[in-house]
């Protein structure tokens, strides 16, 4: 049996490296955290469907990037309404977060979605 050529070998290691994620629009490129404490959330909203911004009092802000699409997230921009399933006073990688759609009965017919880690980000220009 042949070996195979060094070149295959190369792209079947490069499959098997551990892939890194492209730091996301407005995203500073630093390390992610797994948590951010609620009391500090100065304003929060969807910038798409998966993905939401918090800035935070202080000046500091963060982006959540959910592992996946949330249906209604994107339009919640359009009346603001995000609410959290947390448990204590921080908010974590693994809690969930409804968009809330007044025309559909609000809470009770909106999709739990989960949320990722936060990365740190440029804060908006005021």
């Amino acid at each position: 049996m042949r070996n195979p050529p060094a070149a295959c070998l190369c792209l079947l290691l490069a499959q098997c490296a551990p892939q890194v994620d492209s730091p996301a629009a407005g995203a500073l490129g630093g390390a992610r955290i797994e948590c951010i404490d609620l009391s500090a959330v100065a304003a929060r909203r969807a910038e798409g469907p998966d993905s939401i911004r918090f800035e935070m009092f202080g000046g500091k802000a963060f982006v959540n990037h959910l592992p996946g699409r949330c249906p209604g997230l994107a339009q919640s921009r359009d009346f603001g309404a995000l609410a959290f399933e947390v448990q204590g006073n921080r908010l974590c990688h693994g809690d969930t977060v409804r968009a809330l759609d007044p025309a559909l009965g609000g809470y009770g017919q909106s999709v739990p979605c989960v949320l990722g880690s936060f990365t740190p980000a440029a804060p908006e220009p005021r």
